[in-house]
């Protein structure tokens, strides 16, 4: 049986076009029970068109293509299209579960932990410590305890979670690239309040400026709202890149 998972993720002009193809492509080749999930690819703010070309793979693979001519002022931070898409899917989707996929994975096996339990209401990987606090003595434990405060939650209530990566004991705080959480949570609407909230305030790491503002947002939103989680293991969302190569 096909999960109860409609998936998200965002297409806009130029490449993103190219890795949206090769993603849902893998996903159809290789996801196993997971392979013939709906998934939505939504272009959420104003800006040139999807090829027509892509278009046409879409529709071959069986994509959803959703989009909005909204003009969005928050529109300068890249990944502000992220929960701008979230929120559509979350209003009008009617799955039981919203699954989030960033568009530079591949699918090479069964991602077999993606289905929150009955007692979860998210699923998502602490995969590495890039930005994350082990606590008072770490360097970006300040940003950890201005970003709780702009968003209106106490340090102290972040649970605390091992990365896969380097085993560290950090704060709340996942990779943004996968996850999956419970529709009518609240989620969606969450992370954008929490991401748009730092933006805001002008708030950003010293290890990562304001790059990673949108996943700082979702771990921040999901504490905020108390949502029950689980970790996935690091196979669900394995980095690979020429800067880390050689280490892992």
């Amino acid at each position: 049986m096909t999960p109860p998972i409609t998936f998200v993720t965002c297409i806009e002009s130029g490449p993103l076009e190219t890795q949206v193809i090769r993603m849902v492509d893998s996903l159809r080749r290789w996801g196993g029970a997971y392979a013939n999930s709906p998934l939505w690819a939504v272009k959420p703010r104003f800006g040139p068109p999807v090829g027509k070309a892509t278009r046409r793979e879409l529709d071959r693979l069986g994509v959803e293509y959703h989009h909005t001519s909204r003009v969005d002022p928050h529109g300068w931070y890249a990944y502000i299209n992220k929960t701008r898409a979230l929120i559509l899917a979350e209003q009008q989707a009617t799955s039981e579960f919203i699954g989030w996929l960033d568009a530079d994975l591949l699918f090479t096996g069964e991602p077999t932990e993606l289905t929150p339990g009955s007692e979860e209401d998210i699923v998502a990987c602490s995969s590495d410590n890039a930005g994350g606090t082990t606590g008072p003595n770490d360097r970006c434990e300040p940003f950890w305890r201005e970003a709780c405060q702009a968003v209106g939650i106490d340090l102290e209530s972040l649970p605390w979670v091992t990365t896969e990566r380097e085993g560290d004991r950090i704060r709340l705080y996942w990779n943004s690239g996968v996850f999956v959480f419970r529709r009518g949570t609240g989620l969606a609407a969450e992370h954008d309040r929490c991401t748009t909230r730092l933006l805001d305030v002008r708030l950003g790491s010293k290890v990562t400026g304001v790059f990673f503002t949108e996943q700082f947002g979702l771990s921040l939103a999901a504490a905020k709202l108390g949502l029950r989680f689980r970790q996935l293991s690091h196979s669900h969302n394995y980095e690979m890149g020429s800067a880390i190569h050689s280490q892992w």
